[in-house]
């Protein structure tokens, strides 16, 4: 053979194994947002995955499971620390599409829902979290759920390509892209340091109130109060990065994994504390702001009468176990049940700092002040977990009816509430079975059961409503039977959640996706995100848009971000940045710091680019007509 047929041979075979390499390279699936982490867009992410948007190809399938799926965090097992994988259980959504193999296909979206900060952590931990069923090699594929066919219908079983994504054990599975939180990463570093130390007050700190001793809330006894846990790099070892599982008093300790697991973790830009590992820079895209709402059950006629209206004062007193009883609202002597979520929860970081403890003084912080009552006066982890009750909450008439008990996720919190006074209920304090009180962010989905039921109810908070403009004479949640849009429920577009669009409900937050600064997985994470707000906009309304959508201009109120610090006043994640404004007047990227509990700032009111003020009683913002709490005020009355 000549020189120049073997020179066209050789290169007739380097393009054939170069078409074989792009060919296999190309063959799906094709891992699109692979998300874990909060419950308050957990339905509407899956729905508009399911929506079949760009880039997918229709038709888009679904499939749902309640608890065959975990998020596997596999630091502790790295190096020297000798630890095992932590496993957090959760509802596991997967959506693909009908792109064939040979373009890449299908497409896959999919999120695992536990709280916000395991979200974070998850995604922040370098290596990140894998989502897998934990089962061995050849097991049968976990039967569909169906959790959401109220909108979506009876789910499918996912292809074989799609079912190796979430299949194995430890680092088997697909690895996480995004975290889906609630607040901000830099405020979740702030509860996972509260949480993952020891119970008490930080050396140093002080409030206006005396010690409030919450600094630390004591799953983890070996790091001081308050303190963030150190790096296997400066001598931490696995007592000081694993702390103790937060129990449920329903599920009464661990079955399958349903505790919420204490493991530290560090901002973008830091490096690993088990690993040693680089921490890759992220952004985080804005989906939307939810209010907090404060839920009853009035069944067993304690909570019956309940007034439409409660003071931020009356809720500190009842949720800090200060008075479990019907009289803190003005009512008859009886005792009652009080719901309180995980301290990793951020619907309940966001309760903490809007409505109960409000953050350190800022932008100073000279001496770690904080305002209110935190929910977690006097619960002791290493006495009370799970808190089931037992903890001294008194009442009126001293027969120790009333009693706070700790959910573990936005399903457990409102069922509780629905249970609370019922004959085959989980729980009983004292030989009773009385109404409760909990408090969730607001969703369709979450409150579907109890909603439209007059035996059920919400309040307002300081005369102010989180849902509508003026406050239902019957306290009753509004239904939604799907589709229902903003127009259907509030009369037109634009006009949802009218209190927190004003900047006067001050319990809410922007949920968020915490994900790449650039790439391929940070365009799917915004493309997911618009299909979101659409669907939110036409379909289920359960957030107001952060950025405007099919005919709502969005949200033009934000929260002043600010310096995030430890209970020591250790500094935690990046320096404030409130972010890009539009012309709308809202930030709609680039912002940085802490923000839960940062002031409510509106256009025209306040001045937008100022940071580092926080709310220090509720509804407190310096908008005409706002309530004015008690409790000393840092929210500024400024000019554009």
């Amino acid at each position: 053979m000549s020189r120049i047929k073997i020179s066209f041979a050789v290169l007739v075979l380097a393009a054939m194994v170069s078409y074989a390499s792009n060919a296999q390279a190309t063959t799906g699936p094709t891992k699109e947002v692979i998300a874990s982490g909060s419950s308050a867009m957990w339905q509407t992410l899956a729905l508009a995955a399911w929506n079949c948007q760009a880039p997918a190809t229709a038709p888009c399938f679904h499939y749902t499971s309640k608890s065959a799926f975990y998020v596997v965090d596999t630091r502790p097992t790295s190096g020297t620390l000798g630890g095992s994988n932590n496993l957090d259980q959760g509802p596991l959504w997967i959506v693909w599409d009908s792109t064939p193999a040979s373009k890449g296909g299908p497409k896959v979206w999919a999120d695992l829902k536990v709280d916000s900060v395991v979200g974070d952590r998850c995604y922040l931990a370098s290596p990140r979290c894998y989502i897998n069923d934990n089962l061995p090699t050849g097991s049968a594929f976990p039967t569909a759920s169906n959790n959401i066919t109220f909108v979506w219908g009876a789910d499918t079983t996912p292809p074989a390509s799609v079912q190796a994504l979430f299949t194995g054990q430890g680092a088997q599975g697909t690895q996480v892209n995004a975290a889906a939180t609630d607040i901000r990463p830099e405020d979740a570093g702030f509860a996972i340091c509260r949480v993952n130390s020891a119970v008490g007050q930080a050396a140093g700190g002080g409030t206006v109130n005396g010690f409030d001793a919450t600094d630390g809330l004591g799953y983890n006894q070996t790091n001081p109060s308050g303190t963030c846990a150190p790096s296997v790099a400066n001598g931490a070892t696995l007592a000081n990065l694993v702390g103790t599982p937060i129990q449920s008093a329903i599920d009464g300790g661990c079955p399958a994994g349903t505790c919420a697991n204490v493991l530290a973790f560090n901002q973008p830009g830091g490096t690993d504390p088990f690993t040693g590992a680089a921490i890759p820079a992220a952004t985080t895209v804005s989906v939307g702001a939810v209010p907090v709402v404060f839920i009853y059950g009035n069944a067993g006629g304690q909570l019956a009468g309940m007034p439409g209206n409660v003071t931020q004062a009356q809720l500190q007193n009842v949720f800090s176990g200060t008075l479990c009883d019907a009289s803190a609202f003005g009512l008859a002597n009886n005792g009652i049940q009080v719901y309180l979520r995980e301290p990793e929860s951020g619907t309940m970081n966001t309760t903490e700092a809007t409505v109960f403890r409000m953050p350190v003084n800022a932008p100073a912080h000279p001496t770690g002040l904080v305002y209110g009552m935190s929910q977690e006066t006097g619960v002791n982890a290493n006495v009370n977990n799970p808190l089931t009750g037992a903890l001294a909450c008194p009442d009126s008439n001293g027969d120790a009816n009333g009693g706070r008990w700790r959910t573990i996720g936005t399903g457990q919190e409102v069922s509780s509430v629905q249970k609370s006074f019922s004959a085959n209920t989980w729980h009983s304090n004292a030989g009773q079975i009385t109404d409760g009180i909990g408090y969730s962010f607001n969703g369709f989905g979450n409150f579907s059961n109890i909603a439209g039921n007059p035996a059920y109810g919400y309040v307002s908070v300081d005369g102010i409503d989180p849902i509508f403009a003026t406050h239902p004479a019957n306290n009753e949640l509004p239904a939604c039977a799907y589709p229902c849009s903003e127009a259907a429920i509030w009369g037109s577009f634009g006009t949802s959640y009218p209190n927190v669009r004003n900047g006067t409900y001050g319990a809410w937050s922007v949920v968020r996706i915490v994900t790449a600064s650039s790439g391929a997985t940070l365009t799917a994470v915004k493309q997911l995100v618009t299909a979101s707000q659409n669907f939110a906009v036409l379909d289920v309304p359960d957030y107001v848009p952060a950025t405007a959508a099919a005919g709502d201009p969005g949200l033009l109120v934000w929260r002043s971000h600010y310096q995030q610090w430890d209970g020591t006043g250790a500094t935690i994640g990046s320096a404030p940045s409130n972010g890009t404004f539009n012309a709308g007047g809202n930030p709609t990227g680039g912002d940085k710091g802490g923000d839960m509990g940062g002031c409510v700032l509106v256009p025209g009111l306040t001045l937008k680019t100022k940071t580092g003020y926080i709310q220090s009683s509720f509804g407190q913002t310096g908008v005409p007509g706002a309530k004015k709490g008690s409790i000393s005020t840092s929210c500024p009355v400024r000019k554009d």
